[in-house]
């Protein structure tokens, strides 16, 4: 881990704790398109390490829209099916009763801009639709 990734990574800003008993509660109240980090095993899949540093920058970025959370080791499983991820590590970017997309393992940083901006942009213009009907 590179020294400004290490120095990242010692940020005491964890995301909310979520499982399958909480998780749509935390989606409906959040007020904003919930991130979702599924983990996965660490023995398995070590880039896991680096999404979790990612993943608050990704929260800066993108300032009053997103939320993060991460998935309870023991709900992945359940979860993953739920919310389309297939593989570990993932992001899933949802919102109530809907999954906008799925990043999976860890991308260049251009990346995961252009994926989330594709995906707050169909957001905002399934909301302007909705108040012109």
């Amino acid at each position: 881990m590179s020294g400004s990734l290490a120095r990242a990574a010692a940020r005491p800003n964890a995301p909310t704790l979520v499982d399958e008993a909480n998780v749509d509660d935390f989606i409906a109240r959040s007020g904003k398109i919930v991130v979702l980090f599924f983990r996965g095993d660490a023995a398995r899949f070590p880039e896991a390490a680096d999404l979790a540093v990612v993943l608050p920058e990704l929260i800066n970025a993108f300032p009053g829209r997103l939320v993060a959370a991460e998935v309870a080791a023991e709900a992945e499983r359940g979860l993953m099916a739920k919310f389309g991820v297939a593989v570990c590590p993932s992001l899933a970017v949802v919102q109530p009763g809907h999954t906008l997309g799925v990043i999976a393992k860890i991308q260049d940083w251009s990346s995961y801009l252009a994926q989330i901006g594709a995906m707050l942009a169909e957001v905002d213009q399934r909301g302007d639709a909705e108040l012109q009907s």
